[in-house]
């Protein structure tokens, strides 16, 4: 595992102290999938193996116990996504690119004792965003440091985030890259930490994609997110389900019978 380089005075601060070591889980260059390839395919880049019988089951009790999140990378074209998720999931540096093209990366990582599956899209362009904020349980929202309107495009984006999920406590990370661009700095950390305070307190990091500076931090933190949310979630289903088998049932109240007689025939129902 390649050691990122010491967070940030800033990112530094943002880090909760009292969080348990961080557990990376690297797996091969295989792990990337391309444009509109399946993603439900059996993972094989998390570097386990099947041999006897005896260690298939457990494997596959090992399996069961992933959950599976869906991460979304937003941001204005040029302001280093790609690259950002492909240092995460890869470790790899890409020299050039083509902004036009969406990818999905798959990732499997440990985060606090939790391993978790990790469906990452890098989107490029605009068009299907609102379909990605629906399937989305956590958003990175990436803008360059050398560039304000990257910031401004932000704000928009963390509103229709809120607007169509409808919960402005939607998971979030503020990612502030080419940190090692400090001699084109257009952004302030102070305004945009400022900003990141403005968006319910969300994180914010300083990363360089380039140098892999904060970037393992970014995404696990993210990922923390989305499960401190699962697991709320399931609590709270799991109350609510308890308390509806809890609730005794409805009965009726006895009543005093009305005696029905039908002329015709002589016949009485008693009600």
């Amino acid at each position: 595992m390649t050691s990122s380089c010491p967070a940030t005075p800033l990112a530094s601060t943002l880090h909760a102290s009292h969080e348990p070591p961080l557990a990376l889980d690297y797996p091969n260059d295989q792990g990337a999938r391309s444009r509109r390839r399946d993603l439900e395919e059996p993972l094989q880049s998390s570097g386990e193996k099947v041999g006897q019988s005896g260690e298939k089951g457990l494997q596959c009790r090992r399996v069961s116990a992933r959950r599976e999140y869906h991460i979304v990378v937003l941001g204005a074209g040029g302001v280093g996504k790609s690259c950002l998720t492909a240092q995460f999931v890869q470790n790899v540096w890409i020299e050039s690119y083509d902004p036009t093209i969406e990818d999905s990366y798959r990732k499997q990582i440990e985060v606090d004792g939790r391993q978790c599956i990790l469906e990452i899209l890098d989107t490029a362009g605009t068009e299907q965003f609102k379909l990605y904020m629906k399937s989305g349980q956590g958003f990175l929202l990436v803008f360059s440091i050398t560039s304000l309107s990257s910031l401004t495009e932000l704000s928009e984006l963390r509103d229709q985030i809120v607007r169509i999920k409808d919960d402005p406590l939607i998971p979030l990370v503020i990612v502030g890259n080419k940190s090692d661009l400090e001699e084109d700095r257009a952004v302030s950390r102070a305004r945009a930490f400022s900003a990141a305070q403005s968006w319910n307190n969300a994180p914010y990091y300083e990363t360089s994609a380039r140098r892999r500076n904060n970037v393992d931090e970014a995404f696990v933190d993210l990922c923390r997110q989305i499960i401190r949310k699962d697991v709320a979630t399931r609590q709270i289903r799991e109350m609510e389900r308890g308390e509806r088998m809890n609730r005794p049932s409805r009965k009726r109240k006895p009543g005093k019978r009305k005696l029905l007689v039908d002329k015709g025939t002589h016949s009485c129902n008693i009600l």
